[in-house]
Order: structure tokens, then sequence, then C-alpha cells
């Protein structure tokens, strides 16, 4: 009796472990987005870190209940080809990094943890229109728990019943990059994720298989006027049963020199759309860099048929970005690299 009312628990979160963590700031963890945003960026080192608290306001008579995931990833770029060669091939690279995301779920703690390494490789090409086209390979190593600290059943027995599972898979990845005379700045994403479909299984008896993830995304600067940028991105992600688009924009300011976008502040609107529920959440967020610091923050307002439960509150979501530069003054690559 015991094991099927467990079993019932398991049911019930099995529904969230088929899916992998979502972020609202998909841009502030480029590796986990895709392996061929890896060294995608002006600089030498990057790193990120990010937080999301979801629901909070739900809360178990007990305390206790949380849905947290925590990011964070550092990756670098090692340039190829010869200096005084070819003008485009100077400006190939390959990005190295890797990263590690863990996700909880609830009273009992369905925790969930994504150890990764990306490694990619960068063609440019073009002279006044630059180009650039890149292929991401992620290796993965993924854990899945049940910690449920003793769960209480009702003959008063506290039980600790759970199981691990440990699964190795892999993603790939591509990434087109285009920068017309800096006027308009833009690039195009795909990545397959969970090539080997893994399955979890819990008390031996469920199991969950890790659908497939397909993930389309895509940002731009585009240039209005000399201080002020328009930044439009998208994300669309189908995995299993669940389709999900992600759409909006913000307002880029330039403060400090015009010439230099290292300083901006950045404040947009995007909106979640997810199937089966529909609109899912309406999501305000600001950005801040300065020099090579980034702070990120996004907060979802539900929109859903779980906005009467969650009065509205999706998520409070914060980023950060640190890249770190060797030379003060580095020659502009072929395709240069905005925030975006």
């Amino acid at each position: 009796m015991k094991k099927i009312l467990y079993a019932v628990l398991i049911f019930i979160t099995i529904d969230v472990s088929g899916q992998d963590p979502r972020f609202s700031q998909f841009h502030l963890m480029p590796l986990y987005l895709n392996p061929a945003m890896t060294g995608f960026f002006e600089g030498d080192v990057r790193f990120n870190a990010i937080f999301r608290d979801q629901w909070f306001t739900l809360g178990s008579p007990f305390g206790g209940t949380k849905y947290e995931t925590f990011g964070g990833s550092v990756d670098g770029r090692i340039k190829v080809g010869k200096p005084n060669g070819d003008y485009d091939r100077k400006q190939d690279y390959i990005g190295v990094g890797g990263g590690m995301i863990r996700d909880v779920a609830g009273d009992q703690a369905f925790t969930s943890t994504d150890g990764f390494i990306s490694i990619a490789y960068s063609k440019s090409f073009g002279y006044r229109v630059k180009h650039s086209i890149a292929l991401g390979l992620q290796a993965e190593v993924m854990s899945t728990q049940f910690r449920n600290g003793g769960a209480v059943f009702p003959d008063a027995i506290l039980e600790n019943i759970g199981k691990s599972n440990i699964k190795f898979d892999a993603t790939v990845g591509i990434r087109y990059h285009v920068d017309f005379m800096k006027r308009l700045n833009m690039y195009f994403g795909f990545a397959y994720s969970h090539v080997t479909t893994p399955t979890y299984n819990f008390l031996d008896v469920s199991s969950d298989k890790l659908y497939a993830k397909y993930v389309a995304h895509a940002g731009a600067v585009i240039a209005i006027r000399d201080k002020i940028n328009l930044v439009p991105s998208f994300m669309f992600l189908s995995q299993g049963p669940s389709i999900e688009a992600n759409i909006g924009a913000s307002a880029q300011y330039i403060f400090g020199n015009v010439y230099d976008s290292k300083n901006t502040f950045s404040f947009g609107l995007m909106a979640r759309f997810a199937r089966p529920e529909g609109p899912d959440a309406i999501i305000p967020n600001i950005r801040l860099d300065v020099y090579n610091f980034t702070v990120g923050v996004a907060y979802d307002v539900n929109v859903s048929n779980l906005s009467r439960g969650t009065k509205t509150v999706g998520a409070i979501e914060v980023g950060l970005q640190y890249i770190y530069k060797h030379k003060k003054r580095q020659i502009p690559t072929n395709a240069t690299c905005p925030t975006w």
C-alpha cells in the first residue's frame, strides 16, 4: 500500500520530470540553450549564473514547498588560423566550456542535476557583410532523485523511499550569425537535445522517458538611433507533448561612448505561449550591462489557468554574467557579438 501511494506521488511529479527546466532569460544561459553558443562572445572567458524561483506564493501547511532552479556555466574561446593569413580565417575560433543545472520541485524534493561540457567550432566569412557559422556538441551526465526526507503515510510510518538515476546524454547544435555594417546584427540557432532519450525508473513501479527536445532560437540588435537599439528575441521549444514559444523585444539604451555598446540599459516585455495551456505568462524584464558585467531580472506574471492558485505569480528570475578580457583593447572580430 505504501508503495502504491508513493507511486501516485511519483506519477504526479513525473509530468514535470519528463521535461527540462525552463528560463525566461534564456540568453543568460547560452550553453544550456545551444552548445553552438559556446565561445560566442567578445572576450576571453565568460561566466554565467542564474536563479529561478517558481510559484513562490504556493506554500505547504508544513512549509518547505519550493520549485527552484539554479544554473551556472563558464566558457572560453581559442582563436584558430594564422594571424597574418586569410582575413576570414583568422577570426575562426574553438569554444570550450561547461556548466550545471539543478532543479528542485515540490515538498518531496524531486531533484534533477545536469552537468555538461560543450565544444563548438565557428567559421567566419564575408567582408563588408560579416558572417559566421558554428557547430556545437555537448556531452551530459544527468542525475534524478527523490529526496523525500521521510514521507508520512496513512499508517503514520515514515518512509524514505526513492531511487536515484544517473544517465548519459548528448546535444548537438548549430548557430548562424550575420552583421550588416553594425546597423543590424542578428543570429539564428537550432539545438537537438536528449539524443539518447533516456528512461528513468523509480521504485521499479514506474518509468519516465525524457523526450527529445528541439529548440529554435534567434536574437537581433537593430540600431534605431545613435544611442537606442531594438533587441527582439525568440525561442521555440518542442519536447514530447509540450510546445512552448517565447517572443518579445527590449529597448536598449547606450550610455557613455555611443560607439562602445558595452554600457547599456535594457527594458522589455516577453510573452510565453505553451501547449496545452495556451497563453502562459507575460514577462517584464530589465538588464544592465556595465563594461564586462551583466545583471538581468525577469518576473513571470502568470496568465494561464494556474493563475487562480498562483495569484498571477509565476516566477522571479535573476541572471548574472561576467566576461573576462585579457587585453584592454582587442581587435574587433569579423562578426561582433552584441548583448542580446
